[in-house]
This record gives structure tokens, C-alpha cells and sequence, in this order.
């Protein structure tokens, strides 16, 4: 039996701003936007099931900008993938002609294509920082004893579902995040590839997570309240049935409920969708009107997961400060 991880002496928490997991090569994207984290993820835990609760950014995380809009990384990265053919400039900088774009029904085919391009390059450059900063932990003589947790506070759309950008959606693409765990200790250059972990996780997962990764026992996450599990207990995996809820921003959100295996949708107009993720990874055929009963102990699921959430389900946040608001504007959260 391999001898447990040690304690670690570091824990760093990178998290990028609306990074679609399935954007990620070490998720099966098909180009290679995330090389550094791809070899970071070696020998890691790596969550294929891992949702946010909003698809839009929460103020209090500290977080890398891409490859959140505006789209402009730096040489060589901006046209890795192919310069655009059908979007003009402005497209990826102009924080108001995303929102044109969805007002005219959203971006189509070949613009989703152009859009992925622009979209991939500033991953890709998101990528080369997070590969920089493990760098010079190794250059400080820190890698060894340091746990590195990538992750994203949401996803973003690129024209499925008819839509691009996030804060509105809670499709699979607005809210399905990457989320790589890796254990100081466990520098597996030989590994072939991260060890993958398809339980149901959440970004909710984290507090108690870094709890454990200072080698602290499960009883202080439970003191302090973490309503999340701890991603490296031995029986994460083996957790039970396990429901994920999402909401979006508005006074009218849209709400999502997830098990392994299903998601429900309700969009802010009080529609109900119902996927089998498994067949359908995509969210794209509705099974609501082939499957009455089961919509609706989905539905009384989500009710029951919304009551006993109470106020927090409202998102009832402290007012950020005027500092952040101003950032928060800067990317088009607050007008």
C-alpha cells in the first residue's frame, strides 16, 4: 500500500475565471489549450464531475482573469488556433457585443467556431501562467510540500443552447468546471495521466479540501460549519447519492439540480428540462415530456433542496466593496 501524502506546507488554490472543463485537453478537448495543467494533472485527482453552484463569479475569490472576456492574450497565443474569418475586432474586446450577439439569438455556427478560437488562445495563455507559478515554486524550493488545487469559479457558453457568455445559463457549459487536486509528495513524472474521479464535486468541496490538505483531522471542517466534502478523503468517492444545485444571477434565476446521472433544468421562465447526462452529456435532448414522473420527483427534489438552503439560496452576499465593484464592472458582471 503507497504511503499516505504528507501534510503540506503550501496549498495554492488557482482559480480562472469562466474555464469550461470541457475546453480543458486533460478533459478530451481536442486541441491542446491546457498543456501545463495537462502535466500537472499527472498523477493527480482529477474530478470529471465537478459543477459550480453560479455560473458567475463570486466576489470574495481571488482569481486569474482568463480565459474570461475580453479575449486578448498576448503573442504568441492570440492566433494559436486560427485567426477569426467571420467575427469583427471588436468581438473579443467590446464587453457589449457579446450581449448583441445573444439579443439576435446568439452566435451561429461559424461564429461559435471563431469565437472557440478567440476563446481557446486566452486558455491556452491562462494555462502558461498557471505552468509559470509552478515554475517558481520550484525555484523557491517549495513544489515538494506544496498541494496545487486548479479549478474555476463557472464555465462560459460559446453558442450551444443558443447562447454565449454565462451569469444567465445553467447548462452543462456554464457550469461544469475543471477541478485537479495534487497531493504534495506525489511528483508522478511516471504516472500516465491523472487518476480520475467521477463522483458528483462541487466548488462547496473546497474549504474542507484544504483543511485536509494541511493535514488537519475532518472534525475542524465540521466545526467550522464546511457544508462541502473533503475531495481526498479515502471514501469521497463512495460518498452516497449525492444532488448538486446551481443557480443563476437575476432576480429571476434559473435553477439546476444534478444527481449522477440526471440534471433538471428551470429556466427563469418556469420551464423544466430533464437530461440523462449519461446518454446526452450535452444537455441537448429533453427527456421532461417522455419521463412525467420522474420530472417530477426531480422537481419536488429541487424544491425540497431549495427550502432547505433557505435564505441562502437567495444569495443574500455582502455588499462588495466599492474596489471590487469597480473590477466587477471592469468584466461586465455590474453595469
Amino acid at each position: 500500500m503507497a504511503a499516505p501524502a504528507p501534510p503540506a506546507r503550501v496549498v495554492v488554490l488557482v482559480v480562472l475565471d469562466a474555464a469550461r472543463a470541457r475546453s480543458f485537453s486533460c478533459y478530451g478537448y481536442a486541441r491542446e489549450t491546457t498543456r501545463r495543467i495537462d502535466g500537472l494533472a499527472r498523477g493527480a485527482l482529477l474530478f470529471d464531475n465537478a459543477f459550480s453552484p453560479a455560473p458567475y463569479t463570486r466576489a470574495a475569490i481571488v482569481h486569474l482573469r482568463e480565459p474570461h472576456f475580453p479575449y486578448d492574450p498576448p503573442p504568441p497565443f492570440r492566433n494559436r488556433f486560427g485567426v477569426p474569418t467571420l467575427l469583427p475586432p471588436e468581438a473579443g474586446l467590446d464587453p457589449d457585443w457579446i450581449p448583441s450577439l445573444n439579443r439576435r439569438g446568439g452566435p451561429s455556427p461559424d461564429e461559435a467556431a471563431d469565437l472557440a478560437r478567440l476563446y481557446d488562445a486566452n486558455l491556452a495563455f491562462a494555462d502558461d501562467v498557471v505552468g509559470r507559478l509552478r515554475d517558481r515554486l520550484a525555484a523557491a524550493g517549495l513544489w515538494a510540500e506544496t498541494a496545487l488545487i486548479v479549478t474555476a469559479d463557472h464555465g462560459e457558453a460559446l453558442g450551444e443552447h443558443g447562447f454565449a457568455g454565462h451569469n444567465e445559463q445553467v447548462y452543462d457549459e456554464s457550469t461544469r468546471i475543471p477541478l485537479i487536486v495534487r497531493r504534495p509528495g506525489r511528483e508522478a513524472w511516471l504516472a500516465a495521466g491523472p487518476k480520475r474521479v467521477d463522483a458528483l464535486a462541487s466548488l462547496l468541496d473546497l474549504a474542507p479540501t484544504v483543511a485536509g490538505l494541511f493535514g488537519l483531522p475532518p472534525e475542524v471542517a465540521t466545526r467550522a460549519g464546511f457544508r462541502g466534502r473533503s475531495l481526498i478523503a479515502p471514501d469521497f468517492a463512495e460518498g452516497g447519492e449525492r444532488t448538486l444545485m446551481t443557480r443563476s444571477a437575476g432576480d429571476l434565476p434559473a435553477f439546476a439540480l444534478r444527481d449522477h446521472r440526471m440534471t433538471l433544468i428551470v429556466s427563469s421562465k418556469g420551464q423544466a428540462q430533464l437530461f440523462d447526462r449519461q446518454a446526452d452529456p450535452g444537455e441537448t435532448r429533453d427527456l421532461a415530456a417522455a419521463q412525467p414522473e420522474l420530472l417530477q420527483r426531480q422537481l419536488d427534489a429541487l424544491a425540497a433542496h431549495r427550502a432547505a438552503l433557505g435564505r441562502a439560496t437567495e444569495t443574500d452576499e455582502p455588499r462588495p466593496s466599492p474596489r471590487t465593484q469597480e473590477a466587477l464592472r471592469a468584466l461586465g458582471y455590474l453595469r
